[in-house]
């Protein structure tokens, strides 16, 4: 098996001080029984200036997931905003050498600052996102999974926790946010099943001033070129699960009308199974049921 290689950066981490940091500490013992990973461990502190600095980038050209700060401060400067612009100029960096997944913290643990335009936020150390982004990197280095692979997209993370709960049986469950984190997976990953909801929030990248402040931020049916990507890698089941009412939504109107087009089912508006207690969440177990 080959181990994932995790590297974290917290500015307040010393090294020499702090225990919950180190190889042995309580962050990779965590990660490590959460994930059911190997993990190769790497961590860093203090300011990511000069050779410090150099040193982090070196170890994340070949990390499987990158765990940062909100912040770093850079050299004889203390002001709050060049501090978080510094911390998202060592994210391109980080991004530009290796398509890893780049995680970091909220600062506060409650507001996205400038690293989270390319890094995705994390409550803090046990945010599921953590766990999910190692999950998947011990997919992709170690192919010997004999279970099915079920890979769920949907911004809402209840509908998320709900389909780990509910499909873990059944095989490995990958669950993601993004639908361009999606697109670009599923050639990679090649998933048994893809279920994905309709309806996400337009994401940003590789989009100018215009597009910027007209689209992006506001749903629009991406869950449609997921399934097409699944269609077009051949993945065996495919289906678009989503509970957006046809009063809602000109896309949900349509999407009701739909059973079957090709190889995508489309579970959509009153025919979208959901569970209501504890939490109003997607009944993902219904869905795969119809199949078998």
């Amino acid at each position: 098996m080959k181990p994932v290689k995790v590297v974290v950066y917290c500015q307040e981490n010393k090294p020499d001080v702090d225990s919950y940091f180190k190889i042995n500490g309580c962050l990779n013992l965590n990660l490590q029984e959460k994930s059911g990973a190997e993990i190769i461990y790497k961590d860093f502190g203090g300011h990511l200036t000069g050779d410090n600095r150099e040193k982090f980038l070196a170890e994340c050209v070949d990390a499987d997931v990158v765990i940062l700060d909100a912040w770093t401060h850079p050299e004889d400067s203390y002001a709050v905003t060049e501090a978080q612009d510094e911390m998202l100029k060592i994210a391109r960096a980080i991004c530009s050498k290796n398509k890893t997944d780049v995680l970091a913290e909220l600062m506060e643990g409650l507001h996205e600052v400038a690293v989270h335009t390319v890094a995705k936020p994390i409550r803090d150390y046990n945010d599921i996102r953590i766990i999910r982004a190692i999950k998947k990197a011990d997919i992709l280095k170690n192919r010997t999974y004999k279970t099915n692979i079920i890979y769920v997209v949907d911004d809402n993370e209840d509908n998320l926790l709900a389909a780990e709960a509910q499909l873990s049986p059944l095989g490995v469950i990958l669950a993601e946010e993004s639908y361009l984190r999606a697109i670009a997976d599923i050639p990679v990953i090649n998933p048994h099943v893809v279920l994905t909801d309709l309806m996400f929030p337009a994401e940003g990248a590789n989009q100018g001033n215009e597009s910027r402040h007209n689209f992006v931020g506001k749903e629009m049916d991406m869950g449609t070129y997921v399934a097409f990507k699944a269609v077009e890698q051949g993945v065996p089941i495919i289906a678009i699960v989503s509970d957006t009412n046809h009063h809602a939504h000109p896309v949900g109107h349509i999407a009701e009308q739909f059973n079957t087009v090709g190889k995508i089912n489309f579970f959509c508006g009153n025919r979208c199974p959901m569970i209501f207690e504890p939490k109003r969440v997607k009944n993902w177990s219904k869905v795969i049921q119809s199949y078998y």
